[in-house]
């Protein structure tokens, strides 16, 4: 257990740093009780002054939805509407392998990829980047 309250907040866990890019105070946060997840909060720094408890009350608020209990679903909602489609993740992979095989790496990197993934193939992984179900018949 981290803490003995159910919602908290640890600030500043970084200061900010303009000069490492490094736009905001880092801090850690949790925002539902109901929840065992804790995230990190970027306070920009021009909000730095202010009370930081008011600026993450309201996200408390909206950390409460099933979907992403724990975490504010506008951000949830912001991120699964960002995330690239298959087909776009199927190009960009496609482009990657091209890359590897025109310096000669490809080969290399698939032994190696064979040689660790046999747990995943046997659950039927298809996709690193989505978990989805093969069946074998």
């Amino acid at each position: 257990m981290l803490s003995p309250y159910g919602v908290w907040t640890y600030y500043p866990a970084k200061k900010a740093d303009m000069h490492k890019h490094q736009y905001g105070d880092v801090s850690i946060v949790k925002l539902c009780e109901e929840s065992p997840r804790a995230f990190r909060c970027d306070i920009m720094e021009y909000l730095t002054q202010c009370d930081v408890h008011e600026l993450l009350s309201p996200l408390t608020y909206i950390s409460e939805d099933p979907r992403c209990l724990g975490y504010p679903v506008t951000l949830w909602l912001a991120h699964d509407f960002s995330a690239p489609s298959d087909s776009m993740l199927i190009y960009y992979h496609d482009k990657v392998e091209e890359t590897l095989a025109n310096a000669g790496l490809l080969d290399v990197l698939r032994n190696e990829e064979f040689s660790c993934n046999f747990a995943d193939e046997l659950h039927g992984v298809k996709r690193p980047f989505r978990r989805e179900l093969v069946e074998y018949v």
